[in-house]
């Protein structure tokens, strides 16, 4: 009997440190995130970068974020994206404020600078139906990719 304890014992150990290294590689890979966008050590561009030029690196991924009043149907549009040297991997929203319904959303896109060159993003703020012509604001930076 003694031994069947023992093994017991010594596998309720090693389930144990299984469970314990699953805990800290979560922590480690998932957790800590960065603005609740789970993307570390990113460059974000906001609407303080309007008109500015950015540099970035060849292969890079950054992203934009941009407050939005879609309960009221405006959001922000890219106006001819440079396909060529940006690539857009997602885009999502999420909540700057307390749940409060119909309060603004950050919009949030996440980009990669795919090739060396230079190129300008610009973006246009309203709402779909009524179309670009009557666009609330423009957003436009200037990308630099070494």
């Amino acid at each position: 009997m003694c031994k069947k304890w023992k093994v017991r014992r010594d596998e309720k150990r090693v389930i144990f440190i299984i469970c314990l290294l699953g805990v800290f590689l979560s922590a480690t890979f998932c957790g800590g995130n960065d603005n609740e966008t789970g993307y570390k050590g990113l460059v974000t561009i906001t609407k303080v970068d309007n008109s500015k030029e950015i540099i970035l690196h060849e292969g890079e991924r950054f992203r934009i974020e941009l407050e939005e009043l879609g309960s009221a149907g405006y959001n922000w549009y890219f106006d001819n994206l440079d396909e060529e040297q940006l690539e857009l991997i997602s885009k999502s929203t999420r909540a700057i404020s307390d749940g409060k319904v119909g309060a603004p959303v950050m919009g949030v896109w996440l980009m990669k600078a795919k090739n060396k060159g230079s190129t300008e993003i610009k973006m246009d703020y309203y709402r779909i139906w009524e179309g670009k012509d009557k666009a609330k604001e423009h957003f436009s930076v200037k990308l630099l990719i070494e």
